[in-house]
C-alpha cells in the first residue's frame, strides 16, 4: 500500500512538473512539455541559485560534522563540569517533546 503511494506521488510530481505555473486563476492545463525545464536549464539565476545552494549545503554540512565531533569529544571526556554540559547538551532534546505533548494534547482534543 505504501509503495503504490510513494509510486503515485513520484508520479504525480513528474506530472505537475511539466504544467505550466504562471501564478494565474487556474484554468484548464495543457502540458508544456520541458520548455519549462530547457529554459531553467538555460537560466544564468537558475546556475547561480543552484550554486549558492551547494555552497551553503557544504558549508552547513562541514560545520555541523566538526562541531557533532567536538561536542561528542567533551561529553565523552572528563571536563570540569562535565555533568552540567551534558544536561545542557541533551536539554533540548527532553524540553521539545515535553512542551509540545500539552499543545498536541489541546489541538487534538475532541
Amino acid at each position: 500500500m505504501s509503495a503504490g503511494l510513494i509510486y503515485f506521488c513520484i508520479g504525480y510530481l513528474g506530472y505537475v512538473s511539466v504544467l505550466p505555473w504562471n501564478w494565474r486563476p487556474p484554468r484548464p492545463q495543457a502540458i508544456q512539455g520541458f520548455d519549462s525545464y530547457v529554459r531553467a536549464f538555460n537560466d544564468d539565476l537558475f546556475w547561480t541559485s543552484l550554486g549558492h545552494t551547494l555552497v551553503f549545503f557544504v558549508v552547513t554540512f562541514v560545520v555541523q560534522c566538526v562541531l557533532g565531533i567536538v561536542f561528542a569529544a567533551l561529553l565523552h571526556s572528563k571536563v570540569y563540569g562535565g555533568t552540567l554540559f551534558k544536561v545542557l547538551i541533551f536539554l533540548p532534546v527532553v524540553i521539545a517533546p515535553a512542551i509540545m505533548a500539552p499543545v498536541h494534547r489541546r489541538v487534538f482534543a475532541v
